[in-house]
């Protein structure tokens, strides 16, 4: 496993760093020891992550970032730092598809709102199409995709990780953290209006969006 910094401060990012007063804390991130690899923090958080980005590039240069997603545990690990996500059916366009033929390295960014946290992944991609996907590889992702085919699945061959700061990450929920959050203060609006049933008084409806 390699340093994030070791892929990514090349020559033209260190003269930024020295430009923007920042090549200080950036040379002793370069210094600290490689991790060994992805450990049980990064796992916990990557098998519950439920939206992430990946970039690619294509043969002209240009990034091309697209956004994956779907229940927790479409990302799995399939071996030593290695994880790997089914590719459902889109809008086939397939850009990132003919990027990773024309190279294979890619970069996700992992994002979990609700705690502000974001992890970010280089590594190498390979496509597998799903009729040539091993039973095994197929049983790690069933009953994720519904009635969504899956076309191939992309395992990824982790090169290097960084944990970023949660500084301009927009706390956001997803619907089933919303309802988890609000079933304590549901329970207890049950509780009241059974109470004012029970001394005789009929509860008001509950309020619509249109209120």
């Amino acid at each position: 496993m390699k340093r994030f910094a070791d892929l990514t401060y090349t020559a033209p990012v260190v003269a930024a760093q020295q430009r923007n007063g920042s090549r200080d804390l950036a040379g002793r991130q370069q210094l600290r020891a490689p991790p060994e690899g992805l450990g049980d923090r990064e796992w916990t958080f990557i098998l519950a992550c439920e939206s992430c980005f990946m970039a690619s590039t294509g043969p002209e240069g240009w990034p091309y970032v697209q956004h994956r997603g779907g229940r927790p545990g479409f990302l799995q690990p399939v071996g030593e730092d290695t994880l790997a996500m089914p590719d459902f059916r889109g809008n086939r366009q397939y850009v990132s598809v003919g990027n990773l033929d024309h190279d294979p390295r890619v970069s996700l960014i992992l994002v979990d709102y609700a705690a502000r946290r974001r992890l970010k992944l280089m590594g190498f991609a390979e496509r597998i199409e799903a009729a040539d996907a091993e039973p095994a590889l197929v049983q790690r992702f069933a009953g994720l995709a519904g009635e969504v085919p899956v076309e191939r699945y992309l395992v990824i061959r982790v090169e290097a990780f960084d944990w970023n700061c949660p500084q301009h990450i927009p706390v956001l929920y997803s619907v089933a953290e919303v309802a988890t959050r609000i079933e304590p203060f549901a329970r207890h609006i049950a509780h009241l209006e059974s109470l004012l049933r029970g001394a005789g008084i009929e509860p008001p409806g509950a309020p619509t969006l249109a209120d």
